[in-house]
């Protein structure tokens, strides 16, 4: 039997619980017609779910299309009559000139929710992904070509990131007009997002061509077949783990990295999705479940002496007869810290001390400064960690430019960048010390009076 939206989402929060206690939800909600009866169901339970009650709703809006701030303000608008916080995100990011459009608006909106997550406390934001987006997502890995798991579809709870985010799809067992049915009736209003009937898209061309028409493949089969490569996930698993039980599994890792390791014999004589699992099994034992080796990466792994790339900060290799898995571990992020003027110097966990004052006390040549003019700074002034998706502009450039990337060109490793402090306002980033500074530090003729941040080596 179909659950109920408010059935659905009150099992989608136990199913969290069991992985781990939920202390803060945001609801993802763009405006559409799914989003919004999101936003009426979460809205109707959180008379009974305290953590429903408290929860922020999450608009991103890309600016890509007319009439994109108009959707922000009825979310904002729908959000409010039904007593709930709400948060617009604007992004002024200019899309690529090449390349997927829908694939760079969709991580720069992750990367935007994460950061807005982290800022607000929460750790588990909800979609409205419904059964039609089941059944389009399967039918578009099968167009691609997938591999028996890769058909699995979405899951209702995955991470969202390495920080302990998570993202939650109650409404996958629901249909699309039973979610329109729920919002009508509890009279929430929705945006009609036309990209969704254009047919460059290809979930669009899957939609409304392949879909819509009677005899040609429907959403059912296509979620039988989501359901049995489901079936054969668990068995695989099952296999995988009762394999490295038995192939001598040794764990470890340095001070810096984690690592789990088997006796590698008749590697290279077992099908695909054995050595996948086997691979899939180690990755879980090291805390990289979120990892699907591809095709590419198991052929790599046929030789006897190989490494394979499986992610940044994650190898496989084969070498003395054992197959390994390695993964280098994070730095915790930064916490946050208020500036205050004229105190005395924050110790910086890479080595070094921060400061802020009204003048610079050091003329040594020991310290690198970097002036800010005082009316630039909306609300405290605080040393915290970069978050996840942020940008900032950095000075003499007209665009913006991801935090990644400057710690990238700079060469600090992935895994420490997180443990590197940023000096920010309520507005973002202002300077990352010693590399780069925002737009927002460029002194005038009229600045006024200016805060100098001091790094002492």
């Amino acid at each position: 039997m179909t659950p109920t939206p408010l059935d659905a989402i009150s099992r989608l929060l136990d199913l969290a619980d069991h992985v781990a206690p939920v202390t803060g939800i945001a609801l993802a909600v763009s405006g559409g017609r799914d989003s919004m009866a999101l936003l009426a169901a979460s809205s109707a339970l959180a008379a009974t779910e305290p953590r429903l009650a408290e929860a922020w709703v999450l608009h991103v809006d890309h600016d890509l299309r007319p009439g994109s701030q108009l959707e922000a303000e009825l979310v904002r608008r729908e959000a409010r009559r039904l007593g709930m916080k709400a948060r617009v995100i604007a992004l002024d990011e200019n899309p690529p000139g090449r390349g997927s459009l829908e694939g760079w608006a969709r991580a720069r909106r992750y990367g935007a929710l994460e950061a807005a997550m982290l800022e607000l406390g929460l750790d588990l934001v909800l979609t409205a992904h419904h059964r039609e987006d089941q059944a389009e997502t399967v039918g578009l890995a099968l167009m691609r070509g997938a591999h028996a798991l890769g058909l699995q579809g979405m899951a209702p709870l995955r991470p969202l990131d390495r920080t302990g985010l998570r993202l939650g799809r109650p409404f996958l067992e629901i249909g699309r007009d039973e979610l329109d049915r729920h919002r009508l009736a509890e009279g929430l209003e929705a945006a009609d997002d036309e990209t969704n009937r254009d047919l460059g898209h290809r979930r669009n061309l899957l939609r409304h061509l392949i879909l819509a028409q009677e005899g040609r493949l429907d959403a059912d089969r296509l979620l039988a077949l989501s359901a049995r490569a489901g079936a054969l996930e668990a068995r695989l698993r099952a296999w995988a783990e009762a394999e490295v039980a038995v192939r001598g599994l040794e764990t470890g890792g340095g001070l810096g990295s984690r690592s789990a390791s088997i006796d590698d014999r008749g590697l290279a004589g077992l099908p695909e999705e054995a050595a996948r699992g086997l691979l899939r099994a180690l990755l879980r034992l090291i805390g990289r479940a979120e990892i699907m080796p591809s095709a590419a990466a198991i052929a790599g792994l046929s030789a006897p002496q190989a490494v394979v790339e499986l992610a940044r900060d994650c190898h496989a290799r084969r070498g003395d007869g054992r197959l390994r898995v390695e993964a280098k571990r994070s730095c915790p992020p930064y916490e946050r810290r208020r500036l205050v003027l004229e105190a005395e110097a924050i110790t910086l966990p890479g080595g070094g001390r921060l400061r802020a004052g009204r003048a610079a006390l050091d003329d040594s040549g020991r310290s690198r400064r970097q002036s800010l003019p005082l009316a630039e700074v909306a609300g405290p002034l605080v040393l915290r960690g970069a978050r996840a998706g942020e940008r900032m502009q950095p000075f003499g450039m007209q665009g913006t430019k991801s935090l990644t990337e400057i710690f990238r060109e700079a060469g600090v490793p992935a895994e420490e960048r997180g443990a590197r402090p940023v000096v920010a306002d309520d507005l973002g980033v202002l300077w990352v010390p010693g590399l780069r500074a925002s737009e927002r530090c460029r002194l005038g003729p009229g600045t006024g009076a200016a805060i100098v941040l001091e790094l002492f080596d």
